[in-house]
């Protein structure tokens, strides 16, 4: 684990974060951050959470066999109804372990000063 002030625990179980460079619409580059959730460092850590082949957008949760015990993993999606219901996670939506990380720079008139020193 790793010592971070921002979490509510005070640690993090990632050490690495996606960043992504895009174009706007008016031309402009734009940065954003991803990275995985403790919840998703857990579940790959105890090797439940498995790729699947044809759709790199959802994770297999694995099941429970005589070697290793595999609680249900849930999540909530919505029905044709618009209601909130709970959903068994095989397949799971990897958009539910992914983190946004605020990414930015500041203007040119300000002196840059890093948000992840720890001292």
């Amino acid at each position: 684990m790793n010592k971070c002030k921002y979490s509510p625990d005070g640690y993090f179980g990632s050490k690495f974060v996606t960043a992504v460079v895009i174009g706007d619409a008016t031309g402009q580059i734009q940065f954003e951050g991803y990275q995985v959730s403790n919840q998703c460092m857990a579940l790959v850590r105890s090797e439940i959470l498995l790729p699947t082949y044809d759709a790199p957008e959802l994770g297999y949760i694995k099941e429970t066999s005589p070697e290793q015990y595999v609680p249900d993993v849930y999540f909530k999606g919505k029905d044709s109804y618009n209601n909130e219901i709970m959903k068994i996670g095989c397949p799971l939506p990897l958009d539910y372990l992914i983190l946004d990380v605020p990414t930015g720079f500041p203007t040119a008139n300000n002196q840059m000063k890093s948000t992840f020193n720890d001292t």
